[in-house]
């Protein structure tokens, strides 16, 4: 998709961002919907991917959305890249969605936030994983019973890339066009977002307190080898970035390292909320900047962990 030399300018009051949205189930859908349309007309909503395999949902959700919401920002996730219908392969899914965007006014480009007293600058950043096999980016941790991994993740099945199209690989084919974006100067805070992780530490929850930790589970295969690139965190990095929004985990976390505020706030599955393993979804989107207060401080979840 063609991506306009400046960034979009516009006018609103707050920032959000939520991720993993998963509205195949219905309570997902429900949570949507209760979200409101008189709430946040003066706010923009940065989505960071998995809303559905199915174009149809897709579709719809942008429509609710973009009614609630002055602008929403979106990047797409491994499960809205399914290949589950008539699409040829999963770089033709993605064409389909960025003509969604399109039609429903969804932003892929860069943008710049003003409320007249405040500024921040927006950068979706398109990405995926690298496997240990793929790249010494790879943020995989060996485990015991790491040989199953392929009979689990769904989109060594539903996943297909052209053969012998692309150069570098499917991350570098997906990041070439962020390689155009200006890094911004260090006095307007800028905030990218990916679907995917950008750092090892991420992968488990910790708390300053060790009093305050309990047992976080574990996902029933070995998530790192499908969980991120050291990449983004390089591209995020050489932008620029204040805050960095991510997904794809279904565990929710707020942590600064290294002066980055890397937050994930996701929906995910109804099942894992029953069961407490995703929280802290009771007000909806996070807040992540506004115009009286520029971008707001770190949270301190319940999920980063007590000692079981």
């Amino acid at each position: 998709m063609p991506r306009p030399p400046h960034p979009q300018l516009i006018r609103a009051e707050r920032l959000f961002a939520v991720s993993d949205l998963h509205v195949d189930h219905a309570r997902n859908r429900d949570w949507v919907a209760d979200l409101g349309r008189e709430n946040y007309q003066d706010s923009v909503l940065l989505l960071a991917g998995d809303i559905s395999h199915r174009l149809e949902r897709i579709r719809e959700t942008f429509s609710v959305l973009t009614t609630m919401f002055k602008k929403v920002f979106f990047v797409p996730g491994n499960h809205d890249l399914w290949v589950t219908g008539d699409e040829i392969d999963s770089l033709e899914k993605l064409r389909h969605l960025e003509e969604a965007c399109r039609e429903a006014g969804v932003l892929r480009q860069p943008g710049l936030i003003d409320s007249g007293d405040s500024v921040v600058r927006i950068v979706p950043l398109d990405s995926w994983y690298h496997e240990p096999e793929d790249s010494g980016d790879s943020l995989f941790v060996g485990r015991d019973g790491d040989e199953a991994w392929r009979d689990v993740w769904a989109d060594y099945r539903r996943i297909r890339w052209p053969v012998n199209s692309m150069g570098g690989g499917i991350f570098e084919h997906l990041t070439d066009a962020s390689r155009g974006f200006e890094r911004h100067a260090g006095q307007v805070p800028v905030v990218i977002f990916s679907h995917f992780l950008p750092r090892r530490e991420l992968l488990r929850g910790r708390s300053s307190e060790e009093a305050s930790r309990r047992w976080e589970p574990r996902h029933a295969f070995n998530f790192s080898r499908v969980a991120g690139s050291r990449a983004i965190d390089r591209n995020l990095r050489s932008l620029n970035s204040s805050v960095h929004v991510y997904g794809h985990q279904h565990r929710n976390r707020d942590r600064v390292i290294e002066g980055v505020r890397y937050v994930s706030h996701c929906l995910g599955y109804p099942a894992e909320r029953d069961r407490a393993h995703i929280v802290d979804l009771e007000q909806g989107p996070i807040l992540l900047w506004d115009a009286t207060g520029g971008l707001r401080s770190q949270c301190l979840r319940s999920d980063e962990g007590r000692k079981g």
